[in-house]
């Protein structure tokens, strides 16, 4: 700039420095920053959004509940082949977003998950606010990143898929953030408006990522020189009201019809996932450690650091609203690892806190940087490490999209889609083999999805089909040659090969 004041008049001068104040304003923009990551966060998700049909199991129930939901009528119970669904117990609201979505968009791979990527994005801008809070926007961002750009963010039961783990990390995170703001601006509001997004957060999936919010608060306060002003007998009641306001309706409607509901709730969903490793899902205390080898690579090798760095803040400036982060991660980690059944995806709602807490350790490194004598030099090659390692997190996250697109190609929904088939199946009666079901939850969806209950379920494959009659089967080529052979008059019309061993899913006329 001093080289620019003897070449510039006053005037010249004065709109240079007005300019310069509007660039540096403008690249300090909290709009603008929120309007990137939304960018970046839609980048990485939307494309991906319908490259893979439905996953086996949780993505695939859940797709079926609310299908069902919206051609029975019946929002208050939720159903699995038309029967009360016991095996994947849920609170229902994740169902009924979902329902909704079929309503506008149609029954659709976008419609099952458009949710998942909607509260990712919102994710993303949360630990962008919420680690502003605890220093600057640039420390927000930075953490934002990290957040957007790690592998199980974007990946399995997350950001692209229409399962509920998405939506619990994001309320637990709104509720924590809700939270941080009315302990550092004392305001009580902001504690009731953190108990709102408990009570949401347990309706959109189950107690569990819904009340741990409440042990990381009641925790924080336990330490904290304001616990008198906010854990007093009025705002405990308050709070208990806020939750039981939003989650009392729907179990006591759902109970009138089943009155050992909530008891099968409790002990299936979590007490049996507390005790025993359900459906062989096991894993030890260090699990989840070890998966983040590879879903936060490389930010958890930094994360010891930075809860380092967060405890000496705490200490140094007294500032209780810093414990929040150290508490969440131990408090989060400890829950999800001592339960027997650990599945990857589980421990979600611990990347927003993992994020802001690496990133206060950058911000910190950068600092100590800036005080150095080659402090530019540092300061451009620490930039560029960080930019480096977000792109190759995001590119890690394309691999692994690409990974399962390979992977769970579903062969029987590119049967049956095929439009002299559909148009067969949807002008026959159609009877479909058990084991169709039982192979694969997903194949349960497309069938719906194409003819919605208009088929039946048989046990036998059978020769004297009647004139207007299609089967539906998996079978293995042996046993598909043996039935060709013994049924004459039974013609294979189409099929597909599944694999190794040989299996095919044919169909029958």
């Amino acid at each position: 700039m001093s080289l620019l004041k003897p070449t510039l008049r006053n005037g010249d001068y004065a709109f240079y420095k007005l300019i310069r104040s509007q660039i540096i304003s403008w690249f300090n923009s909290r709009t603008i920053h929120i309007i990137v990551l939304v960018f970046i966060s839609c980048t990485i998700l939307v494309p991906k959004i319908k490259d893979t049909p439905l996953h086996d199991w949780d993505e695939s129930r859940h797709a079926i509940n609310a299908l069902e939901m919206v051609n029975s009528g019946d929002w208050i119970t939720a159903t699995y082949n038309n029967g009360p669904d016991m095996a994947n117990i849920k609170f229902p609201l994740g169902a009924w977003l979902i329902a909704i979505n079929y309503k506008l968009f149609g029954v659709n791979e976008i419609s099952v998950r458009l949710w998942s990527v909607i509260f990712t994005v919102l994710t993303t801008v949360l630990v962008y606010l919420w680690g502003s809070l605890f220093q600057n926007r640039w420390l927000g961002l930075l953490a934002a990143l990290i957040f957007i750009s790690s592998t199980q963010v974007a990946g399995l039961h997350a950001g692209v898929t229409g399962d509920y783990d998405a939506g619990a990390s994001f309320f637990l995170t709104l509720s924590l953030f809700l939270f941080t703001i009315a302990y550092k601006k004392k305001r009580e509001s902001f504690l009731f408006y953190s108990m709102v997004s408990v009570g949401l957060g347990t309706m959109y999936k189950s107690f569990v990522p819904g009340f741990i919010p409440l042990i990381i608060i009641f925790i924080c306060l336990l330490f904290s020189k304001e616990m008198r002003y906010f854990l007093n007998f009025k705002n405990i009641l308050i709070c208990a009201g806020i939750i039981a306001i939003i989650i009392s309706p729907w179990l006591i409607v759902r109970s009138m019809s089943d009155s050992s509901f909530v008891s099968k709730l409790l002990r299936f969903d979590y007490w049996n996932r507390l005790t025993e490793a359900v459906d062989n899902h096991a894993g030890s205390f260090w699990y989840y450690i070890a998966s983040m080898k590879a879903s936060f690579y490389p930010w958890l090798y930094f994360l010891p650091l930075g809860l380092f760095f967060v405890v000496k803040i705490y200490k140094k400036y007294k500032d209780d609203s810093s414990l929040i982060l150290p508490v969440s991660f131990f408090t989060i980690f400890f829950i999800f690892s001592i339960a027997q059944t650990k599945n990857v995806w589980y421990i979600l709602p611990i990347f927003p806190v993992m994020s802001v807490i690496v990133a206060i350790f950058w911000a910190v490194v950068w600092m100590k940087f800036s005080k150095l004598k080659f402090n530019i030099i540092l300061a451009v090659a620490l930039l560029v490490f960080l930019i480096v390692n977000i792109i190759a997190g995001v590119l890690n996250a394309n691999l692994f999209f690409n990974a399962q697109n390979d992977i769970r190609r579903n062969n029987f929904s590119t049967l049956i889609n095929q439009e002299f088939i559909k148009k067969d199946l949807l002008s026959s009666d159609v009877i479909v083999h058990q084991t169709i079901i039982a192979q694969s939850q997903s194949n349960l969806f497309y069938l719906k999805k194409l003819l919605n209950d208009k088929f039946v379920i048989g046990s036998e494959i059978l020769c004297d089909l009647k004139q207007n009659q299609t089967w539906i089967v998996s079978i293995d080529i042996k046993s598909l040659r043996g039935f060709i052979d013994h049924c004459p008059d039974r013609k294979v019309i189409a099929a597909h090969h599944r694999g190794l061993p040989i299996v095919v899913y044919a169909i029958i006329k």
